[in-house]
């Protein structure tokens, strides 16, 4: 391994390529598999707090608290190709950009999957037991659609 001491980006366009074929490809599945888990996980914490309703009020800190992992996460790949010697931010180089993006989508896909997920079997949940209200009025859907028949 090499260690760059500072950042020259003449060849930046072929060797952000190679962050993601080559020896940091075990970081990047590592990365996103430990974000796929924490996700599932904080998905299940989410729910515990919706169910004791200790959620309300706090979401916002709850969803900083998943973007926080998630960047970080990210920093991890973007440490690991920085040790190598990988120039990640390449100015005005598009491959970099490119890549940047798409490791950062796949960050949050992989953490935020199971919150989608789990956020759409609740609301599911609670629709069928009647316990969505409609337009924030306090009508359930069954007395909303008898309104408005």
């Amino acid at each position: 391994m090499r260690r760059m001491d500072r950042i020259d980006c003449f060849h930046c366009t072929t060797e952000v390529t190679d962050m993601v074929i080559g020896s940091d490809f075990r970081v990047i599945v590592v990365v996103l598999g430990g974000l796929f888990v924490f996700g599932f996980l904080y998905d299940r914490l989410v729910a515990w707090l919706e169910l004791h309703g200790y959620d309300e009020g706090f979401t916002a800190f709850l969803v900083m608290g998943g973007v926080l992992v998630t960047l970080a996460g990210y920093g991890v790949m973007v440490y690991a190709a920085l040790y190598r010697g990988v120039c990640v931010y390449a100015h005005g180089a598009l491959p970099a950009t490119a890549v940047t993006l798409v490791a950062l989508l796949l960050c949050f896909a992989a953490s935020g999957f199971w919150m989608v997920v789990g956020s759409m079997q609740r609301y599911m949940l609670k629709r069928r037991n009647g316990q969505v209200y409609a337009m924030g009025v306090g009508v359930s859907d069954d007395e909303s659609t008898a309104v408005a028949e």
